[in-house]
């Protein structure tokens, strides 16, 4: 008998959601429905009665959390390609997976939402343009489709300075309502107008931007004593008074568990609970929708002490195991999602499962059900054999073995090297570091404590061990101006000896130029501290490292169906640490930190800033101007490939890298 399944891909290896935007596939809406219908009837209620609420949705890992999550993005937003309805009551929608550090979340937050907003929609507009498309509305009645209607007030003020006025007195009449404030309606406008929109769209998630591209924006410099945070703080209320009362913001929570260094971590989780205090203090129109595994549901609420956890879960709703009747749905819209197994299943009825083995997938199940994961586990697994050769039913059979977790894991980490690698950009090395380098330091040398001491201005992270404390400092702002005041301030902590080692870490691929920059930098080097200049591929190694463990910890790193936990991927990334992580784990760590600096390495600043100036240039010219051999010259740019190339000739021409991820986003 010729194999039914010859030639058709496994149809149950995709067993985990990774994010609510992820494309739907095969939903069936009677799993899980309940849970589904809340959320629905809480985001009516925000909408009705102006007021913001919660939901938390908790089962076991692989329950299907995610996918209900998605299932309700799909209700809100819809999915690509459909037309939006112009009636229908608009809905801003954000995932939020908490894969950043407790000193970030505001930040975090802001980028999630501005992310969202930007995404383009099932029509093509974002939902930032719908939202505020809406708003002019209310001031200039629209009664046609909403961005018809916008391409007609383009059309009406042909002249630009006229179309800017325009636009410039309908920001007016909405901030007076809003109270966005000047900077963001200006860059609001841009995004609209569609100028400047790297740098707008920058500026809004939080980057730090030069003072040229500030100016071209229309924008002051932030002021001296600006908290990033509180910013932040300010952005996503803005943007939340913006969509208005009749407009809900459903934040979706993912991950909280990936906000802990380990699980005695509750000052992360009192961190979180502090964002939702706030939330529900500055907002009107805000759905929370947090996802919790049900084994971190009390850690969760005895960490964030009773008046945030009473906000957060407002309505609780468990995600429960599937029964048999919910699992034999799950996987006939499975198999009836592969057309040719469609057309040959229809002709057997009384075989809802086939052609996989009805009776070992009900005991699989039994009388207590089971999560989704690992019914769609089993069902890859059965669904091999029978690819394989085997009987499709009746046979028993011993299941394929397992790959082990180290195997697993070795697989994994080169897929999320790679990723990583693809993604990573200098704008995403804060929050690399900020949530990476306690995990890193946590699996290289756990002996060291992270603590917090809120009166060191400046200091982002602060772990404490036997030889005393050492505080990091990120520098990673483009913005000179943003970078020496900082620097200029930290001497202050040396010489008071309020910490034994500070460390300045800034991303390899920026330089640090500029009079002010090179004194405070070596005023800082006179007293004792040091710097760590992560390469890129560090750094998308600490990036992957964040994104392995995190997912451990939410239960969505799986072997087999079954969650593979934290402590075995800890243990993993300690004897297999990369040299590149385990050298900058020595870097930020070993004693040494007291005694003479080592000589101030500025080639590379020198370097960029020559190439700045003249995109290709000669070895030779460049060795006469830094005063240095050719050949050491040609040594050190290659030992920095992910900064510099070099064209071998002859002559032998030095140029700057610009990674392909950067170069793409440069506005034409």
């Amino acid at each position: 008998m010729n194999d039914p399944t010859a030639g058709i891909p496994n149809p149950f290896r995709q067993t985990v959601v990774a994010d609510p935007w992820q494309a739907g596939q095969d939903d069936v809406p009677e799993i899980h429905d309940e849970a589904f219908r809340l959320c629905c009837d809480v985001l009516q209620a925000v909408r009705s009665g102006g007021q913001t609420r919660s939901v938390v949705v908790y089962g076991e890992a692989g329950s299907g959390k995610t996918h209900l999550l998605r299932r309700f993005r799909t209700y809100c937003v819809g999915d690509p390609p459909h037309a939006v309805d112009p009636i229908a009551p608009e809905v801003v929608f954000v995932a939020a997976k908490l894969q950043t550090s407790p000193q970030h979340l505001w930040r975090y937050l802001r980028q999630s939402l501005v992310d969202d907003l930007l995404r383009p929609g099932p029509d093509g507009t974002t939902q930032l343009e719908r939202v505020l498309l809406r708003r002019f509305a209310e001031v200039r009645p629209a009664d046609a489709d909403l961005r018809l209607w916008f391409e007609w007030l383009c059309e009406a003020h042909p002249d630009p300075d006229d179309l800017r006025a325009t636009l410039d007195d309908l920001f007016d009449q909405v901030d007076h309502t809003v109270r966005m404030g000047r900077d963001v309606c200006a860059v609001l406008g841009h995004l609209l107008l569609k100028r400047h929109r790297r740098d707008a769209k920058a500026w809004l998630r939080g980057d730090a931007l030069p003072e040229s591209a500030l100016a071209a924006l229309g924008l002051a410099p932030p002021a001296d004593d600006a908290d990033p945070e509180d910013q932040a703080r300010a952005v996503v209320g803005a943007l939340c008074r913006l969509a208005g009362a009749k407009v809900p913001v459903v934040f979706c929570f993912d991950q909280i568990e990936a906000l802990q260094v380990d699980r005695r971590d509750t000052a992360a989780l009192f961190a979180f609970g502090r964002v939702v205090m706030e939330l529900f203090q500055q907002s009107e129109n805000v759905l929370i929708v947090a996802s919790v595994q049900i084994s971190f549901l009390e850690p969760l609420k005895e960490a964030m002490l009773r008046p945030a956890w009473e906000r957060l879960a407002m309505y609780r709703k468990a995600i429960d195991p599937l029964r048999w009747s919910e699992a034999v749905r799950l996987i006939s819209a499975r198999l009836d999602a592969v057309p040719e197994l469609k057309a040959q299943r229809a002709s057997r009825p009384g075989e809802p499962v086939w052609p996989l083995d009805e009776a070992r997938l009900k005991a699989r199940v039994g009388p207590l059900g089971e999560t989704a994961r690992r019914i769609l586990a089993e069902c890859a697994d059965q669904f091999d054999a029978v690819q394989a050769g085997r009987q499709a039913t009746g046979a028993t059979r011993t299941p394929p073995r397992p790959s082990s977790p180290e195997a697993f894991l070795d697989e994994t980490w080169r897929e999320r090297l790679g990723r990583s690698r693809a993604e990573n950009t200098p704008e995403k090395t804060d929050e690399v570091l900020a949530h990476g380098l306690p995990l890193l330091v946590r699996a290289a040398a756990p002996e060291w404590g992270l603590v917090a001491d809120h009166d060191l201005r400046d200091v982002d992270l602060l772990w404490a061990g036997a030889d005393g404390r050492v505080g990091v400092h990120f520098c990673n702002a483009r913005d000179m101006r943003s970078v020496w005041r900082p620097l200029g301030r930290l001497p202050e902590l040396l010489r008071e000896k309020r910490l034994e080692k500070l460390v300045i870490a800034r991303d390899a691929r920026l330089p640090l130029t500029g009079e002010r920059v090179r004194k405070a930098h070596e005023e800082l080097r006179r007293q004792g501290a040091r710097e760590i200049r992560p390469s890129a591929e560090v750094l998308a190694a600490l990036d992957a490292l964040r994104g392995l463990l995190s997912d451990a910890k939410a239960g969505d790193l799986t072997v087999h169906g079954r969650p593979v936990e934290p402590e075995t991927v800890g243990a993993w990334l300690s004897a297999r640490l990369p040299d590149g992580l385990r050298a900058l784990a020595d870097d930020l760590l070993a004693y040494p930190g007291l005694g003479e600096p080592a000589p101030a390495d500025d080639l590379f600043d020198r370097l960029v800033t020559a190439l700045d100036r003249r995109p290709v240039l000669p070895i030779a010219e460049a060795a006469e101007e830094f005063g240095v051999a050719a050949e050491r010259l040609v040594d050190y740019v290659r030992e920095r490939p992910d900064g510099f190339g070099l064209l071998e000739g002859p002559p032998p021409v030095l140029f700057r890298l610009v990674p392909a991820n950067e170069a793409e986003g440069v506005e034409r």
